[in-house]
C-alpha cells in the first residue's frame, strides 16, 4: 500500500467522537471508558503494523507530540494513546525494529576521545499524576520516550540535509536495552516518585538520551522527578532522593552542573516555575548534594 493509502487508512471519527466528551468529562465516567475502549481497539489495529506512524502521523502530530502546559484536554486525548502503546510495547505486540540509525554516534565520539560521557545533570519533571505502581510509572515514561522522541524521527520523510529518511516507514528502533535485554525507550536514566523512592532505568554510560535537546543530550544524564511541578515544589523526601542518587552515580558532577530542563532548552518551563530564583527548590537540591558529599568524605 502506497504511503498516501496509508495515511488515509486512518479514520479520526472515533477520536473526534472521544473528543468530544471532554467538556461533560466529569459527568460521563462511563460513556468516556467506553468510547475510550473503542478508540484504543481502533488505534490498536493499526500500532501491530511496522509503520503504524504513518496512518497515526495526524494524531501524534496534534496531541502527542505538542508542548501542552495545564491543559486537560490534551491530557484527555493523550492518556488513552499512551496507556495503550505502554501496555503493547510491555507485551511486545508493537514490531520493532532489529536495527536501525546509531543514535548514540556522538556520545560513543566522547569517550573514545577521553572525555567524560556526563558532564551535567538535567533534571525534569513528568508532569503527570502519579501512581503507586512503578512498574505503571515505567510504563508510562518507556511509551512516552516511544511515541514523542523515537518516533518522531521515524515519521520525518527527509533530514535536515534535504536528502530522504532511509528509516521512514521502518519499524522504530531505539538501540537501547534494559538489564534483561529487552529494548525500551526510556528518556531518563533514572525517575524518583513523590515518596523518594529511584528506580534506575538506564544506566548505560554510552547511551545518549533524549531528554534535553541539542547537545546537551550528549554530555548529560536526565532523571526524571514523577509529578507534575509545574506550579509546585516536590516533596522534600523527593528532592533528597534525588541528591542522594546523583552523588551516589554522578560524584564528579559539581552542584553548579546540576540544571533544569528549561535551563539547556529555553523553550521549554520543566521542571517548573518553582525551580529558580532565590527561592527555587533548585538551591534545596545543590545544598543537598553538597551536604552528602561532605558526608561522605
Amino acid at each position: 500500500m502506497t504511503q498516501e493509502r496509508r495515511r488515509s487508512a486512518y479514520s479520526r471519527q472515533a477520536e473526534a467522537e472521544y473528543l468530544a466528551l471532554f467538556p461533560n468529562s466529569e459527568n460521563n465516567a462511563a460513556l468516556i471508558a467506553e468510547k475510550g475502549q473503542g478508540l484504543q481497539a481502533y488505534w490498536r489495529d493499526f500500532l501491530q503494523q511496522p509503520d503504524w506512524y504513518i496512518p497515526l502521523e495526524p494524531f501524534l502530530r496534534d496531541w502527542m507530540q505538542t508542548q501542552a502546559h495545564d491543559d486537560p484536554q490534551s491530557e484527555f486525548m493523550r492518556k488513552p494513546f499512551s496507556d495503550l502503546v505502554g501496555g503493547m510495547l510491555e507485551g511486545e505486540e508493537i514490531p520493532l525494529g532489529q536495527t536501525g540509525p546509531n543514535f548514540d554516534a556522538k556520545r560513543e565520539q566522547r569517550i573514545r576521545e577521553g572525555l567524560p560521557a556526563v558532564e551535567q545533570v538535567i533534571v525534569h519533571h513528568s508532569e503527570l499524576p502519579v501512581g503507586s505502581d512503578t512498574k505503571a510509572e515505567m510504563r508510562k515514561i518507556n511509551a512516552l520516550g516511544f511515541i514523542r522522541q523515537f518516533t518522531d524521527y521515524y515519521m520525518q520523510e527527509s533530514g535536515s540535509d534535504g536528502e530522504p529518511n532511509p528509516w521512514y516507514g521502518k519499524p522504530v528502533w531505539s538501540g537501547h536495552f534494559d538489564n534483561q535485554g529487552k529494548q525500551v525507550f526510556y528518556a531518563y536514566n533514572a525517575m524518583v516518585n513523590p515518596q523518594g523512592e529511584a528506580t534506575w532505568l538506564l544506566e548505560n554510560p554510552a547511551y545518549t538520551l533524549w531528554h534535553a535537546g541539542g547537545a546537551a543530550n550528549t554530555n548529560s544524564a536526565g532523571l526524571v522527578l514523577l509529578g507534575n511541578y509545574e506550579h509546585d515544589t516536590p516533596p522534600g523526601v523527593q528532592i533528597a532522593t534525588l541528591a542522594q542518587i546523583i552523588t551516589d552515580r554522578y560524584s564528579d558532577i559539581a552542584p553548579e552542573n546540576i540544571r533544569g530542563h528549561k535551563e539547556v532548552n529555553p523553550e521549554r518551563t520543566c521542571p517548573g516555575d518553582k525551580f529558580l530564583g532565590e527561592t527555587g527548590w533548585k538551591r534545596a537540591l545543590q545544598d543537598a548534594v553538597r551536604r552528602v558529599s561532605d558526608q561522605k568524605s
